[in-house]
């Protein structure tokens, strides 16, 4: 696995995406194409340091640099096929899931190993399929890519990311830091003068805290889901 930015580097990114709402968006288009945990994240990362920007000499457009040489069609119907424009954040994010997606079941069909799939995927939405097949069956997917380390610096981004994020907090759930979620929305309670809810003690996500939680998520505007997933943990880090 190759060798992730600093952590300070990559938590910067990190806040940065919570707070424009990509780090959301990267998480819910994950969870509805079945990819791994920060993954999206972690392209967008490798791409652009996780910014809504144009690039490769203007052919990559958004957070996942769309290439208008490869995928024209797609941008022209997104509204991003002139130049110096990007594609929406929500539709981008679902595209790229389905260029990975589609690349695993490329990986498949050619008789990538199990272990590997991951990584070739990631390595073709750099070099192309064929590109990483090529480099595949010479010994490393990577061999064709930009730096020729795509794919691996893609999954160390992957993991340093889910060293640092606050993690998705469902109702129900137990993790410690429910116990930090407790305390944001104490002191949000105490910042708008209001009678704090008196929470269950400990880890647990329990009736209380989710009521309290879906009434922080009403007043920022937030869908109220119940859910503590990244936009509502940078909304509460900035409110308290």
């Amino acid at each position: 696995m190759g060798a992730a930015p600093p952590s300070d580097a990559l938590t910067t990114e990190l806040r940065s995406a919570e707070a424009s709402g990509l780090a959301e968006i990267c998480a819910r288009a994950e969870r509805a194409a079945g990819l791994p945990e920060c993954l999206l994240l972690a392209i967008s990362s490798r791409e652009t340091g996780c910014r809504d920007v144009v690039g490769d000499h203007g052919h990559g457009r958004g957070y996942f640099q769309i290439d208008d040489r490869y995928h024209r069609g797609w941008l022209a119907r997104h509204g991003a096929s002139a130049p110096g424009l990007t594609p929406p954040p929500v539709e981008a994010a679902a595209y790229a899931a389905v260029i990975v997606e589609s690349n695993l079941a490329y990986g498949r069909v050619h008789g990538v190993r199990a272990a590997q799939l991951t990584r070739f995927a990631l390595s073709a939405y750099n070099a192309g399929p064929l590109g990483a097949l090529r480099g595949y069956r010479a010994g490393d997917s990577d061999l064709e890519t930009t730096g020729h380390d795509y794919g691996a610096d893609v999954l160390a981004r992957v993991a340093a990311f889910r060293r640092i994020r606050r993690p998705l907090l469902a109702p129900g759930t137990r993790d410690p830091a429910v116990v930090e979620l407790k305390t944001l929305l104490r002191d949000w309670y105490e910042s708008v003068g209001r009678p704090v809810p008196r929470f269950t003690p400990g880890p647990v996500l329990g009736p209380a805290t989710l009521e309290a939680l879906r009434e922080f998520q009403r007043s920022a505007g937030l869908e109220q889901d119940g859910i503590a997933g990244p936009l509502t943990w940078a909304a509460l880090t900035d409110a308290t």
